[in-house]
């Protein structure tokens, strides 16, 4: 067996003394660096959230201002009709002059093409007599 002298008790009573505070050290700073994370995860999430949550209110806010933009022209519109006499002419001219742009995709998902095409913006225009019957229709820029 070892015959522990005054060497090597001082020894290991340094050992000890130097390897104790470093054990408590790595357990306290392993503990913290746990709560550590998942606080900074929470936080992290949290942040994200209210980033995206912003983003998307910022987006709907748009959409809806274009969508209050079309109808206010929309209106417009049904009042500038109102003005035309009830001529077919006149509904078909009207019925051309007011197309929109519509873009679409189609293709494959690996290649898809981007198409853009003018569409009328009413698919079908009607004057209705104070009778209550339908006098003109105007479907797909032709009068029916």
């Amino acid at each position: 067996m070892f015959k522990l002298n005054l060497h090597r008790k001082v020894l290991v009573a340094f050992l000890g003394l130097a390897l104790l505070p470093l054990a408590l050290l790595a357990l306290y700073a392993g503990q913290h660096l746990s709560f550590m994370e998942s606080f900074l995860r929470d936080k992290t999430t949290e942040a994200l959230d209210a980033q995206v949550a912003r983003a998307l209110k910022l987006r709907a806010e748009m959409v809806a201002a274009d969508v209050d933009d079309f109808l206010r022209a929309v209106e417009e519109d049904v009042r500038d009709l109102a003005l035309l006499p009830p001529r077919a002419d006149l509904y078909e001219q009207f019925s051309r002059q007011h197309r929109r742009p519509v873009w679409y995709r189609t293709g494959t998902d690996a290649s898809p093409v981007e198409r853009r095409e003018e569409v009328p913006l009413y698919a079908e225009l009607a004057w209705i007599g104070p009778e209550g019957r339908e006098r003109l229709r105007i479907v797909d820029g032709q009068a029916v």
